[in-house]
């Protein structure tokens, strides 16, 4: 794994957003995200986002709503570009953190 930092989601625009949409992924990347369909609800305050990465790769954002609260939400996800593969984990309340690895050793693993 390499750098670690923290992701700011912002829970509005996610839930509004429509197929073809496009949002920033980060803030010190110049990864952006199209939106592909619609969010899909798996359970109880469960949802799937899917996207596609501008440089071709694609991308799976899982949201869970830990509580009542607005903001009390999770997300978990993979981000797969040309070059990285980003990995997107809860930290908390209204902390989300991902890191990344390169491609070519996320590969090397899987042998």
């Amino acid at each position: 794994m390499r750098e670690c930092g923290r992701l700011i989601l912002n829970q509005n625009q996610l839930e509004t957003m429509v197929p073809g949409e496009i949002i920033p992924f980060s803030f010190d990347t110049d990864i952006s995200l199209q939106m592909t369909r619609r969010r899909t609800r798996l359970g109880e305050g469960i949802q799937d986002y899917q996207f596609r990465t501008n440089d071709g790769g694609d991308a799976l954002l899982i949201e869970v709503n830990r509580g009542w609260r607005r903001g009390d939400t999770a997300l978990y996800g993979v981000v797969n570009t040309a070059d990285k593969v980003y990995f997107i984990d809860n930290c908390g309340t209204a902390c989300n953190v991902r890191y990344w690895m390169k491609k070519e050793d996320a590969n090397k693993n899987r042998r």
